[in-house]
């Protein structure tokens, strides 16, 4: 039994239900003992090291995938290799040729990524790769399991005569056959076997015109089974020959057993790694099948943060009808310790309790969890749990007597690094009077210093939690429009039963719920009442503060979307001005060229060509620092067009304000075509390119 939890703390939590599903992923028999007997572990060490294993495991699926065992285990193997003179079968050698191998794969694997999956390559970082162990078993048996004729020089020559026999053998039987079939002395099914030997069928008439032994008959006596005379010494010969055969099998596999009895160590540690591995993989496969991740481990800090918590179980039972499970956020730590959950009944009280109980367990047991990102929690040395009656006729225990029992033990036993549960504390007495003494247990708990959860329809427990300052109160939601529970925990305030809304819903009648609520307390039926109202208030505000976020987070995307396509067309612009100028360029320089070309029509050749290099390197001094600015420009779209595709354009740098004003010739940033600034308003401008008209950023212009 776990000195964290008990057994029955187990059962109470279903941690015995999730281990079997666990223990279903394993691939033997060995591994799922094991992962039935799982239970929490305090040590830091062994805990991280576990869940990191599992981390990295789960991890692979997605990464390069950790090689599949191949094989199965090899414990009768081994207990037989421990007596004298056994021989070991074919198929048991070839069980401990598929470990080896698969060992070697793993430890290959590992050795190869070890700094991708640097915990679990310490698993296996103890065995070394030998191929020793294979090759003493492929050397005897074939891929079949079947001794090779090379395992020895006897063998091979057995094997030979025995080819050499079984040929004499069968042709002498043929001849016979064909003789005694064209005599007509055969039955229509003409041969069969007998003790694995070849025999004629010959009708009871004819048995004595066959030269031969009787083999036997049929049911009916009609037909004999005759083994040919002619046959009769080589089949003798071949019988000794088999029997050869398998005394030297025997020799060889004997041989091959104190061969491989030398290996048991390395056997023994094969099939550990073997269970081991399977241990790990059956616990990452599970914690992928229900999302689960490994939260953030502070080990000196007792406290839990759930985020987006799942009951594993009812959300795979969920899953499977296609219904929604609701997450909750629960978190326990130094400022408050202890949370009172109050609500309606079937309204999720119980399950939110479990929750934290079976993840606690759960994670320090080596599996993760099925949380959101971000969450976290210490390491607890004690769990202890109070749900359900588990009344016990053999023992003569009532509901009630079995809670003051547990709530014995828990004041005995309670301290500073326990999480305690409590499910409906207080019931199974007077209301007043089992809530007086709930109150006081209460209040006794808390000055342990111990964290907790508890559930409860007491107003005097709800009370008590407002007032102390590390615990507090939460609720589980209740929709009274539709009358169903909504199952989110709300924290900070209490919750109502809605015991005559409940009622209502299950059709209790109308007048009954009138008549008991004449009969309650009115201060008992306003002070509901107004947890009531404030439960449906505070879930009016959770709704519009919903609603505002979601408003917020849309006009964000809006804004983003409006900016991201006024960059676009900035961007265009300016490709445009680009291209325009060198348009421009182009047409200048054809109109000075055609018109020196005109200018020296039917001059002396020489003096032309002198005339246009002089031309030419006027032009070039002339377009040098065009080209330089060009190459400027270039620089600057480059990183636009970069971002261009990545749909996210690079802001510019920050330059020195430069006040703009209506009919200054201005640039665009990064541009090189001149324009007028015909309207200003706001932060923007109207800008004059010619006969194209646009609006740029004012901190995007430069006064040309």
């Amino acid at each position: 039994m776990s000195t964290i939890i008990s057994n029955q703390n187990q059962r109470d939590l279903e941690f015995d239900k999730l281990r079997d599903l666990v223990a279903d992923y394993c691939e033997t028999n060995t591994a799922a003992e094991i992962v039935r007997d799982l239970s929490p572990m305090t040590n830091v060490k062994s805990l991280e090291f576990e869940l990191t294993c599992v981390k990295e495991y789960v991890e692979s699926f997605e990464e390069i995938t950790i090689p599949g065992f191949q094989s199965g285990e090899i414990k009768t193997e081994l207990k037989r290799l421990q007596i004298d003179d056994v021989v070991l079968e074919a198929e048991q050698f070839m069980n401990i040729a598929a470990l080896s191998r698969g060992i070697n794969r793993l430890i290959v694997f590992f050795q190869k990524n070890e700094e991708l999956y640097p915990t679990l390559a310490k698993r296996i970082a103890h065995l070394e790769q030998s191929n020793e162990i294979v090759a003493l078993v492929e050397k005897v048996l074939d891929r079949h399991g079947t001794v090779k004729s090379s395992a020895s020089q006897t063998l091979s020559q057995i094997r030979k005569s025995l080819q050499s026999v079984r040929k004499s053998a069968e042709r002498e039987f043929q001849i016979a056959l064909s003789r005694y079939r064209d005599a007509g002395f055969l039955d229509d099914t003409k041969e069969t076997y007998i003790n694995g030997k070849r025999a004629l069928a010959v009708p009871a008439e004819h048995k004595r015109k066959i030269k031969g032994m009787i083999l036997g008959s049929s049911n009916s006596g009609k037909i004999a089974f005759i083994e040919p005379q002619s046959a009769i010494p080589h089949n003798n010969e071949l019988a000794m020959l088999k029997q050869e055969e398998q005394d030297e099998i025997y020799r060889i596999l004997r041989q091959l057993t104190n061969d491989i009895k030398v290996h048991v160590p390395v056997l023994e540690a094969y099939q550990h790694v073997l269970v081991d591995m399977d241990f790990v993989q059956a616990k990452a496969h599970f914690s992928k099948r229900i999302n689960g991740i490994l939260p953030e481990l502070h080990p000196n800090e007792l406290h839990i943060n759930f985020q987006k918590c799942l009951h594993p179980l009812l959300w795979l039972k969920n899953e499977e009808k296609k219904e929604k499970t609701i997450s909750q956020n629960i978190t326990l730590d130094k400022e408050k310790r202890i949370l009172v959950i109050s609500g309606p009944n079937a309204g999720g009280k119980s399950i939110s309790l479990k929750t934290v109980g079976l993840l606690q367990t759960m994670l320090q047991s080596g599996l993760l969890i099925p949380v959101e990102e971000g969450s976290s929690c210490g390491i607890f040395g004690q769990i202890l749990t109070d749900i359900g009656d588990n009344q016990s006729i053999e023992n003569e225990l009532s509901t009630y007597s079995y809670r003051l029992k547990n709530m014995y033990h828990f004041l005995t036993v309670t301290n500073k690094k326990t999480l305690f549960l409590i499910d409906e504390f207080g019931t199974g007495s007077d209301p007043e009077l089992g809530g007086a003494l709930a109150e006081v247990c209460f209040e006794a708990l808390y000055k342990t210093g111990a964290y907790g959860v508890i559930t409860t329809h007491y107003a005097n427990i709800k009370i008590i939690a407002d007032q102390l300052e590390a615990a507090q109160n939460g609720s589980m939601l209740f929709d009274r429009k539709t009358l169903m529970p909504l199952y989110k925990l709300s924290v900070g305030q209490p919750g109502s039963s809605f015991t005559f809304e409940v009622a209502e819903k299950n059709k209790i009648p109308k007048e009954i719920i009138e008549q008991a609520r004449n009969r309650v307390h009115s201060g008992k039926l306003d002070l509901d009442e107004s947890i009531g109202t404030l439960q449906r208030e505070k879930l009016a505000l959770t709704e519009k503060k919903n609603e505002l976020h979601s408003k917020i987070e849309k006009a964000k995307r809006s804004k983003e979307d409006f900016e991201f396509r006024r960059e676009e067309l900035e961007f265009k612009l300016l490709r445009l001005q680009q291209t325009q100028q060198e348009n421009n360029d182009f047409i200048n320089f054809g109109k000075k060229l055609k018109g020196f070309i005109d200018s020296y029509n039917g001059k002396n050749l020489k003096k032309v060509i002198k005339d246009f290099v002089k031309f030419l390197k006027i032009e070039y001094t002339k377009n040098q620092k065009p080209e330089q600015k060009k190459e400027k420009q270039k620089k600057k779209l480059a990183p636009i067009e970069k971002q261009r595709e990545k749909s996210d354009l690079i802001k510019p740098k920050k330059r020195k304000y430069q006040k703009i004003e209506v009919g200054d010739k201005v640039v665009i940033e990064g541009g090189s075509q001149k324009g007028e600034v015909i309207d200003i308003e706001g932060k923007r401008a109207t800008v004059l390119f010619g006969n194209f008209k646009t609006t740029a950023d004012l901190k995007k212009l430069h006064q040309a």
